[in-house]
């Protein structure tokens, strides 16, 4: 009779226990957008090294630069165009990548591209690149040959560093 007792309470004791016990459930919806408008990769300063007369245009929007080369008439003859690139982004670090090509060019075997560029630009950081293009073959009559390089710019996002998690408010 005892252990009867003793089951019957352990029963009763497990139904009150079910009774007065919850579970409480949150379910939501995370909205995540991408923030174009600040995403901002642009040029901010161009210059042809060791030539102040000719200037290097950077676009409106930052996009392009546009310049001419010194006249290149020997082989081994360079010109180098310097150039800084700028992630004004605070929300996004930037993937670069960059390719360079000739377009209507009548001498393209006779040149050669060397650049380099940063691949990865951190927010708020500005960074400097070139691109040299050297003459490799003699040149037997006048020409100016367009070329265009061109910088594919990939958005990433990124972590708050230690100063910038002490400025948020809680």
């Amino acid at each position: 009779m005892r252990k009867r007792n003793l089951f019957l309470i352990l029963i009763l004791m497990v139904i009150g226990f079910a009774s007065v016990s919850l579970t409480l459930y949150i379910n939501g919806t995370i909205n995540a957008k991408f923030l174009e408008e600040d995403y901002d990769i642009k040029f901010t300063k161009a210059e042809i090294e060791g030539n102040d007369e000719l200037k290097p245009e950077i676009g409106g929007d930052g996009q392009t630069i546009t310049f001419f080369t010194p006249n290149l008439s020997y082989i081994g003859d360079k010109a180098t165009l310097k150039f800084e690139i700028t992630n004004s982004s605070t929300q996004y670090n930037a993937n670069v990548e960059m390719d360079c090509s000739f377009e209507n060019a009548e001498y393209t075997s006779s040149y050669d591209f060397n650049y380099d560029y940063p691949e990865h630009i951190e927010a708020g950081e500005t960074l400097e690149g070139y691109v040299e293009i050297e003459i490799t073959e003699s040149i037997v009559k006048t020409a100016t040959d367009e070329f265009v390089c061109k910088l594919d710019a990939h958005a990433e996002g990124r972590e708050l560093k230690e100063d910038e998690e002490e400025n948020i408010i809680e």
